[in-house]
């Protein structure tokens, strides 16, 4: 009896355009179109109620669940992209308004002040499931969370400003 047919042995598949070769830099990077949720300082997750974005949900309704999508199209999130961020209705989350600029989801069309710049808390690179981000809106000040209230009033890179971005499946 030859020895190969005797000895069991395991290979990997190679990669194919179907399936793309894994590794260590790309497990767990968002990609455009990925569900994320957006944990606030408080333990809570952002969430959309009558078009209003609050931080009072457990993370777990549809409505605290947001597509990410790059403006300059498809591939990695990556710290320092303009992204828009749409709820389960089709909205996009905005900041427009007074000087507390209350951030909320309200049109279905994609304009200038529904972009946000997402950045990395340390470090630069893609964005993975459990970084935590600032989301720097048009006006120059960052997304940030008082109580359930989500507004977009100061520049600051505080712990007010900072959000765990968690990919959902």
């Amino acid at each position: 009896v030859p020895a190969s047919a005797t000895t069991a042995t395991t290979s990997m598949p190679a990669a194919t355009p179907s399936m793309p070769a894994t590794s260590a830099t790309t497990v767990g990077v968002l990609q455009a179109g990925d569900l994320v949720v957006l944990r606030a300082h408080t333990g809570k997750y952002l969430d959309v109620e009558h078009h209003r974005v609050l931080a009072g949900s457990d993370g777990t309704a549809p409505s605290a669940q947001f597509a990410v999508e790059r403006s300059a199209g498809g591939g990695p999130i990556a710290s320092g992209d303009v992204v828009f961020l749409r709820d389960t209705s089709g909205k996009y989350m905005d900041v427009q308004g007074d000087d507390w600029k209350f951030v909320r989801a309200r049109f279905a069309e994609k304009r200038s002040w529904q972009a946000f710049t997402i950045e990395k808390t340390s470090g630069e690179g893609p964005i993975r499931s459990g970084d935590s981000i600032y989301l720097l809106a048009h006006t120059g000040k960052r997304i940030d969370v008082l109580c359930e209230n989500v507004h977009a009033h100061a520049s600051d890179r505080g712990e007010w400003q900072k959000l765990v971005i968690e990919k959902r499946a």
